[in-house]
């Protein structure tokens, strides 16, 4: 391998990379719709984290006890294994209806003290007063 080349490769992955997960992660959360997604995200996220670990390690072993033939071939079938099953489950990958989110927007709102402590206590929500110009320098 040329140093062109490791550096071609370097440059693919570098930029591939982070866009490839973002979309991933933005096509599986739509996916998920209104289902718990910290759950599923967590879990696709400790996926990902566990195949960066693992992944270097087998293909080390497969590589030093069988070769390049085997590493190359091993990779190509679960990529094309994984692809298969994309191919089967895709009409299971549609984002669920939802309702219309209602177009009013509504800003929070603070609650009062008495409804969390059960008695007033109005220093806490003074109105904003306007600063004076004075201060600045």
């Amino acid at each position: 391998m040329t140093i062109a080349q490791f550096l071609l490769g370097y440059a693919f992955t570098a930029v591939g990379y982070p866009i490839a997960v973002t979309l991933i992660q933005t096509i599986f959360s739509k996916i998920l719709g209104p289902r718990p997604q910290g759950v599923w995200m967590g879990l696709m996220t400790g996926a990902g984290c566990l195949s960066r670990v693992m992944g270097p390690v087998f293909v080390s072993f497969v590589y030093t006890r069988y070769g390049t033939i085997w590493t190359f071939g091993i990779t190509t079938a679960m990529m094309i294994a994984s692809m298969v099953w994309l191919q089967l489950v895709e009409k299971r990958l549609v984002a669920p209806d939802l309702p219309p989110v209602s177009q009013t927007h509504v800003e929070l709102q603070v609650l009062s003290s008495e409804v969390i402590n059960g008695k007033p206590s109005l220093e806490e929500y003074k109105p904003l007063q306007k600063k004076s110009d004075s201060n600045c320098t």
